[in-house]
């Protein structure tokens, strides 16, 4: 879906609250399609895969929240919790660590409390301490038999390597992604599905990882070239497509997105990337963080 910019300055000028409700309404209803499959299937197991910055954390606690009111039980693991632990990654050609691989995962860990928890009932999970980089010393105990459905959200939940580590069952694998972007009534592109993406992640590592514009950039370079290596050739394991693109984003992004920006000196070199970017996000109106509501997926990036 490519939207006119134009469009999106007269509406969020106009009428803000009207383009919210119609951008929010739209990603819940696809919300609540899949609920309705899941519910009807009786899917025991839902693997929920995307690339950085795509939505993955919120859409599954907004989809567990959905199927809790439908009258299923549900939880959510994060494989970011099965992180290895600091000086235990595989390396990069350059010898720096490989994070984006499936194997920076600890599969026979994942294996091991899975196995535990369909034998024994009940398996102690990890928690990944991102602000310390390394797996945190408190667990956390799953009951199998507290709840009917577990969403498995992560880089990888749709590798085989994950997949198949898993007893058999009703399972439903999603695939969510940023796709679409803006454009000007000549059709020339503002802002492709990868340059929103990559706002959401600057925004939300600046205000979660303590992360500035350089230190994204340098990280993103990582990030895409991994998901090109071992995310996209699975993409095609799904059963379902989420796009999660808001129509009124760029206009609750772009100010913020720009201070942001401005602060990556010249020497760096991302500089002419950021600057071309800055003046991208110059052509849009601002929209106040206030008019986006609290259980918007958007949320997870403010």
């Amino acid at each position: 879906m490519v939207y006119s910019f134009e469009n999106l300055n007269r509406a969020v000028a106009e009428c803000p609250e009207k383009i919210v409700e119609r951008a929010e309404s739209k990603y819940d209803e696809n919300l609540l399609k899949v609920c309705g499959k899941i519910v009807s299937q009786d899917i025991e197991t839902v693997f929920l895969a995307g690339p950085s910055a795509s939505g993955k954390t919120t859409t599954a606690a907004r989809l567990c929240q959905d199927l809790e009111e439908n009258g299923k039980r549900c939880i959510t693991v994060s494989l970011d919790d099965f992180y290895r632990v600091k000086g235990d990654y595989p390396l990069l050609p350059n010898g720096a660590p490989d994070y984006e691989t499936v194997h920076a995962l600890d599969l026979p860990l994942f294996k091991s409390c899975f196995k535990e928890l369909h034998e024994r009932g009940e398996s102690d999970f990890p928690i990944f301490d991102f602000k310390i980089g390394t797996r945190s010393e408190e667990v956390r105990t799953i009951d199998y038999s507290s709840y009917d459905v577990m969403i498995i959200e992560g880089l990888h939940a749709l590798n085989p390597l994950i997949t198949e580590l898993l007893p058999e069952g009703d399972r439903l694998r999603i695939f969510i992604n940023l796709t679409g972007g803006f454009a000007d009534e000549s059709g020339n592109e503002l802002l492709s599905g990868w340059h929103l993406r990559f706002i959401r992640r600057l925004i939300r590592d600046y205000h979660h990882r303590n992360s500035g514009a350089a230190n994204t950039f340098r990280l993103w370079d990582m990030v895409v070239d991994g998901e090109k290596k071992y995310l996209f050739p699975f993409e095609g394991n799904r059963d379902i497509a989420i796009n999660s693109i808001h129509e009124y984003e760029p206009c609750l992004f772009a100010g913020e997105a720009r201070e942001i920006l401005s602060e990556l000196p010249k020497s760096d070199s991302h500089f002419k990337i950021s600057r071309d970017l800055i003046g991208r996000l110059e052509l849009f109106e601002s929209l106040d963080e206030d008019m986006v509501p609290e259980s918007s997926m958007l949320r997870e990036f403010l």
